[in-house]
């Protein structure tokens, strides 16, 4: 390989054409041999939605990582992948296929506590699926005159 220095003093390799892997087109000739510029256009590679992509961002949706977390642990910006998923919905997609799947083991887990008899997993799921019935914090009402109003169950008021 021959170095070549350009106008501005910098100074680049040159490659010849009989070279099968170059695919530029030649930049000088220089006798009988027409030589190539081989410039590192440098950044981060290309990056490209595969399979493999799609099943760790269902992965990390899963795990409950927001956008900003699932592109760095795919190792691009977040800017990056926002313009992906506007170009590949199959991005967006597996994003909330992920993000649903988390949910389901999170409350397929809770579920068998609550079966197991786990009294802190059923206060849980009762104070968040039956609120109205089941709430510990009592109810609280502001009215226009800027008072404030305790309201209890009948129950709650007798006990």
């Amino acid at each position: 390989m021959q170095i070549q220095s350009n106008d501005d003093g910098h100074y680049f390799p040159l490659v010849a054409v009989d070279d099968p892997d170059r695919k530029k087109k030649p930049k000088k000739n220089q006798g009988e041999l027409v030589l190539f510029e081989d410039k590192n256009k440098g950044g981060r590679p290309a990056f490209e939605v595969t399979e493999e992509v799609l099943e760790k961002v269902q992965h990390c949706a899963s795990l409950g990582l927001n956008y900003r977390q699932t592109a760095h642990c795919l190792g691009i910006s977040y800017h990056t992948f926002n313009e992906k998923k506007k170009e590949f919905s199959k991005l967006s997609d597996a994003f909330e296929v992920g993000r649903s799947f988390g949910i389901f083991e999170a409350a397929e887990a809770l579920k068998r506590e609550v079966k197991a008899g786990d009294i802190k997993a059923i206060k849980y799921f009762l104070n968040n699926r039956a609120r109205a019935d089941w709430s510990e914090k009592p109810e609280v009402e502001v009215n226009i005159n800027n008072s404030v109003t305790m309201v209890f169950d009948a129950e709650d008021q007798n006990a």
